[in-house]
């Protein structure tokens, strides 16, 4: 599945739980934002089956999916008191994300990762990134110096 289905799926999955939904929740979210899931719904390929009886989180619907219908919770329903809320719970939850990806993906552990001894002990590794010092000679100096006096190239 591509990332387009992907979305569109979503906006389906979106529009299925908020079917659910009572009507005075419904009125809180602007028709245009409602076209707009529909028209992304009406392309996706995927039946979306959403069992009243089950909670939002026994469902069977992608992070995409969960993430639109708690942007919809949280710009057009919630009240403020809960908009708090949920920014706390999400810094908190941006933070300790923050802090795993510094502890997983720092250049250091990265590298140690990368580094087991037959990779450097392999027979066709050969490292191609020594330097070479060319020295010329004191003949090839003084040859050089008479040749730019004569102005022979």
């Amino acid at each position: 599945m591509n990332n387009q289905d992907t979305i569109y799926t979503a906006c389906g999955e979106a529009l299925a739980v908020l079917a659910l939904c009572e009507k005075n929740l419904l009125n809180k979210i602007p028709n245009e934002i409602i076209k707009e899931l529909a028209s992304y719904a009406a392309e996706s390929n995927k039946e979306i089956l959403i069992n009243p009886s089950e909670t939002l989180i026994n469902q069977k619907i992608s992070e995409q999916g969960k993430d639109i219908i708690a942007l919809l919770y949280y710009n057009y329903i919630a009240d403020e008191n809960e908009k708090v809320e949920l920014k706390k719970m999400f810094d908190e939850n941006e933070k300790t994300h923050q802090k795993e990806n510094q502890t997983n993906y720092t250049f250091n552990t990265k590298f140690d990762e990368n580094t087991n001894e037959d990779f450097w002990e392999a027979e066709d590794f050969i490292p191609n990134n020594s330097l070479e010092e060319y020295k010329e000679s004191f003949l090839q100096k003084l040859i050089k110096f008479i040749l730019k006096l004569l102005h022979i190239n």
